[in-house]
């Protein structure tokens, strides 16, 4: 084990400072999120920044922080047909602004993810959202709903409760949703969804070609319908294009594709294809923005934006400095998120940690003083009733166990950040990356082997291990209980010397191997990119791919994971989780992805399907709450039910991550008593809304 220091006084060293107000595009904010509003305003999100607003006058105001949203990461922003302005986080759900008033919707009221990935409006006003736990919809009629999510076919629930990235329509009854397996059709037949995988690899590989006829392999970044009816998909390796509804597609890849060919963990060959002359600037596609006029925008991680034409795949318009024009402003090529085209070959473009910028200006429109909206009503909470708990609870003793030696994705978490205890490792699990050997295993971790993959430049299989700050207030730093503080450590696959790992090289990666006890477990895995805000250390995007422990890395490497998730960059801490059945080994991939540096804080293990005990080393400061006895006050009978239904499927091998949300939601809307609240939020790993949860966690000496 390679071990490096850096040691920082948290005083010194923690969170970075705040970005001042936009007063010109070209600041240095981190930028996530772009949408104009109805009276020739704007809207801009950012990462760790909160809500500004730029109303026609050209002024920018911070609107609306952590207190409003309930985080002041913003992934996404949509104004829907009344002028609500709806504001997706990375870990408090979704804000709707009424022109008044400020309203969150997350695990407790409205989405069942509180993670926001995508916000978008079909033709019918129905507004649509792309979470870490599937999709919802809302409309004034219609309410919330969660399409696929309470299937009884199987294949449609499983693939309808997986992150889904982007999305946008074919007819309001037909959405695309991007994924990491690909592209799937979501049809809302007579209310019953169908789900179609659409666009889907045919290897596990990177072509090696610079075009040619098939689907680039996933994650889908984005996901685009142009004004011809053709569909656009974004990823790592390029744009796939689809011009017949998906039955067939064609890929164009960028400049860098023949180094990102010849740095495969795979060896492949290049093929005898000539490359065309306006490859795409690289093959990292971040985002994609139809215009009225034919056209796509398309956004890169290092090279900016470009305008195409969507017949001819033609380049139009780019923001680097292009020699087809004498007159184009550039701003060069930074990361961009997000696109809101202007008309005229003209767009607004969000930049991670480049602000807001433009080719040619805003065209800021006069503010019409006598337009005046009333204030549209604001969506009611979510409630689930009697009849759909009960029918969930007949569904989840219907299921079929995973068989021993098997897995599926179980969930993904920003809310818990570097609070781990009590919630995550009641069974076990590993902080990696401390400097002592007292804390560097918080407790038994099965045989937990962490090391880097086959495919190294000249180095043996040792990870490093890299101490940054010896004590830090960082909430998502992660928690050291026996010592009372914050730690930020980590262990990496030493992909940050560059010259050694340029990011064509694919790997080594942080490859894990363990031993998981006999039952239903769930395996987590926990990631905070401190440096999301620094350089090229910004660009962390990472694959979690689980294996059978039977398999070497280099089988790994050429057959499709049993499940898979995705770490990806911003300010907030991230678990992913697995449901594995023991007794049997398994081995996760957390893969570096052209990132500067595989990293990894923490690895945790817990018993599904019953109350966890505290564990004997845990520290004595963290109460651990008995398993709730029901006496004359306790859940209604439909939540309770599926409650119990929950730890028995589980215990036969069934994960039901989704149904223990709803029926604590159910619970919690019924008065239950906090006392079952509280023991049932440790065991879904959820948080209060009134913050009780969290001050019971804070640091104090023993």
């Amino acid at each position: 084990m390679k071990r490096l220091f850096l040691l920082f006084s948290p005083f010194i060293f923690s969170l970075p400072a705040q970005a001042q107000i936009w007063n010109n595009p070209q600041s240095g904010v981190f930028t996530t999120a772009l949408a104009q509003g109805d009276h020739g305003d704007w809207w801009a999100g950012a990462d760790d920044e909160g809500l500004f607003h730029r109303d026609a006058f050209g002024n920018w105001v911070k609107v609306a922080n952590s207190k409003q949203l309930g985080d002041s990461n913003i992934t996404c922003i949509v104004v829907d047909p009344a002028h609500r302005v709806w504001v997706g986080t990375a870990s408090a759900g979704v804000a709707v602004y009424d022109e008044a008033t400020w309203k969150r919707y997350g695990v407790w009221n409205g989405p069942l993810s509180n993670r926001i990935n995508d916000l978008k409006v079909d033709s019918a006003g129905t507004v649509w959202g792309a979470t870490d736990a599937g999709l919802f919809r809302w409309n004034d009629k219609d309410g919330w709903q969660y399409p696929g999510i309470f299937a009884l076919d199987a294949p449609t629930r499983e693939a309808a409760r997986r992150p889904v990235y982007a999305i946008d329509f074919e007819a309001p009854a037909s959405v695309l949703a991007a994924t990491d397996d690909g592209l799937n059709r979501i049809a809302l037949v007579g209310g019953e969804p169908r789900i179609t995988p659409i666009g889907r690899a045919t290897s596990r590989t990177q072509p090696p070609l610079p075009q040619g006829v098939g689907f680039l392999p996933g994650p889908v970044h984005d996901v685009a319908l142009d004004g011809l009816g053709q569909i656009w998909c974004a990823s790592r390796y390029g744009v796939s294009v689809s011009k017949n509804a998906g039955a067939t597609w064609q890929f164009l890849r960028g400049a860098d594709w023949q180094a990102n060919v010849n740095g495969s963990a795979v060896p492949l060959t290049i093929g005898a294809a000539k490359a065309p002359e306006d490859l795409l600037p690289e093959d990292w596609v971040t985002t994609l923005t139809p215009t009225r006029d034919g056209k796509m925008w398309l956004g890169f991680r290092q090279k900016g934006a470009e305008e195409r034409d969507c017949r001819t795949l033609e380049l139009l318009v780019s923001t680097r400095d292009d020699p087809k024009s004498a007159t184009q402003p550039s701003f060069g090529g930074d990361w961009t998120t997000a696109i809101v085209p202007l008309g005229n070959d003209n767009a607004a473009f969000a930049r991670y940690g480049g602000g807001l910028g433009s080719l040619f200006g805003l065209n800021l429109p006069t503010l019409d003083a006598e337009r005046i909206w009333p204030n549209p009503p604001l969506p009611e909470n979510a409630k689930f009733s009697p009849q759909l708990l009960a029918e969930l609870a007949r569904n989840v003793d219907g299921r079929t166990p995973l068989n021993v030696g098997e897995g599926a994705f179980y969930s993904l978490d920003r809310e818990t950040r570097g609070d781990w205890p009590l919630r995550y490792g009641n069974e076990g699990g590993r902080l990696t990356g401390m400097y002592d050997e007292e804390s560097d295993f918080i407790a038994p971790s099965f045989g937990l082997n962490i090391s880097t993959g086959p495919h190294r430049a000249g180095e043996d299989a040792d990870c490093y291990v890299y101490t940054h700050w010896s004590e830090s207030d960082n909430p998502n730093v992660v928690q050291m209980p026996k010592q009372a503080l914050r730690r930020q450590s980590e262990i990496n696959d030493g992909t940050w010397q560059s010259r050694k790992y340029p990011y064509s090289f694919e790997g080594p990666d942080l490859w894990t191997n363990l031993s998981v006890p006999e039952g239903l477990h769930r395996i987590a895995f926990y990631w905070f990119n401190k440096d999301s805000h620094s350089g090229d250390n910004r660009m962390r995007d990472h694959r979690i791919e689980l294996f059978p422990g039977n398999l070497t890395s280099s089988e790994c490497l050429r057959r499709e994971p049993m499940a898979k998730a995705r770490f990806w960059s911003g300010w907030n801490g991230e678990y992913a989780s697995f449901a594995v059945r023991g007794p049997s080994r398994f081995r996760v991939r957390i893969a570096r992805d052209r990132s500067k540096g595989t990293i990894l804080q923490g690895f945790f293990i817990d018993r599904l399907g019953a109350f966890p005990t505290k564990p004997d080393w845990l520290s004595p400061r963290f109460h651990m709450p008995s398993a709730p006895q029901f006496g004359a006050t306790k859940p209604t009978n439909a939540a309770l039910t599926l409650w119990n239904s929950c730890d028995k499927a589980e215990t036969r091998g069934v994960p039901c991550s989704i149904e223990r949300t709803i029926a604590l939601r159910a619970a919690k809307e019924t008065g239950a008593p906090e006392a079952v609240l509280s023991a049932w939020r440790i065991q879904a790993g959820l948080w209060d809304e009134a913050g009780t949860d969290r001050k019971a966690l804070a640091l104090k000496q023993p």
